[in-house]
């Protein structure tokens, strides 16, 4: 009689908080997928965000090639032609260069996901830095340190808006700096 009664009380209480109903419960009232579609939606968003952060800030230079401060060949947003790459008059449309921009990207989100834990937003400013400053310095970084030991991070990227002339005098460059907080606000945000 005992193992019925159990049956009685316990089945309801199951089925209540199965499926679906448990999910929305752990989730505040949204259902896994609708957590899932969320998150999508979220990154969607941020990624184009950064996209359109680094097309303000690269510029397009009507297309024409360049060479940067750095002294590398460029073209299109911030695009470092490599010496298999051959665009015909040194030029590219903006669709042309938006597709460039989102190959360069992708492949630092791709740098990003192997050599950290990072998600979402905090993975796309990362990814953002590594777009800037490449893997290299990246990897040899304090700042990559930081995040490993998930320390803050918010002095270490802030000292990345640093360049030295050829005399040798450290000076801040408020562009980078610009930059650099932009980066921080993503990574912190949420």
């Amino acid at each position: 009689m005992k193992k019925i009664i159990m049956f009685f009380i316990i089945s309801p209480l199951f089925l209540a908080f199965s499926g679906n109903v448990l999910y929305s419960t752990l989730f505040e009232g949204n259902t896994i997928q609708e957590n899932v579609l969320a998150d999508t939606r979220e990154w969607e968003f941020n990624y184009e965000a950064t996209i359109w952060y680094i097309k303000q800030h690269e510029g397009f230079n009507n297309g024409y090639a360049y060479v940067c401060d750095a002294g590398y060949k460029t073209i299109g947003y911030g695009h470092v032609v490599k010496p298999s790459e051959n665009f015909m008059n040194d030029r590219i449309t903006k669709s042309q260069a938006d597709s460039l921009l989102r190959l360069d990207f992708n492949q630092s989100i791709a740098l990003v996901e192997k050599y950290t834990s990072l998600t979402g937003s905090k993975k796309l400013a990362i990814a953002h830095f590594v777009y800037s400053k490449g893997i290299g310095n990246f990897l040899r970084s304090r700042l990559k340190q930081k995040i490993d030991n998930n320390e803050p991070i918010d002095n270490e990227i802030l000292k990345w808006c640093f360049y030295q002339t050829p005399d040798g005098r450290t000076i801040k460059s408020s562009y980078s700096f610009k930059i650099r907080q932009w980066e921080l606000q993503m990574y912190n945000s949420k």
